[in-house]
């Protein structure tokens, strides 16, 4: 069994306040949010039909925001409250280590 893999995504300095900012990691679109001067790092697909959060998500009042179809997450957790998604978001383990967020992929 292969074991977890520390990747660094981005210098904290690089993020501000209600940015959301996407990365490429073996395959996986995975996006990190800073809201509320709070770090989240969840996978960047949207489970109701695959938008890209990066690009087609907001951040509203605590939530994660899909204008594709109207789907809503809770920022906190990942799971879906209002729209179409029925599946939470991915949300990935991470670290702060000299500066900058480093996510770990199972």
């Amino acid at each position: 069994m292969a074991s977890a893999k520390k990747v660094k995504l981005c210098s904290i300095s690089d993020l501000n306040e209600g940015d959301i900012k996407g990365f490429k990691v073996e395959n996986k679109n995975i996006m990190v949010i800073k809201f509320n001067g709070k770090i989240y790092v969840y996978d960047a697909l949207c489970t109701h039909k695959n938008c890209n959060l990066v690009r087609m998500g907001l951040l509203k009042d605590n939530k994660i925001v899909c204008i594709c179809h109207s789907s809503e997450f809770n920022i906190e957790s990942g799971e879906p409250i209002n729209g179409l998604a029925k599946k939470p978001l991915i949300r990935y383990d991470f670290i702060i280590e000299d500066g900058s967020v480093n996510v770990i992929i199972p």
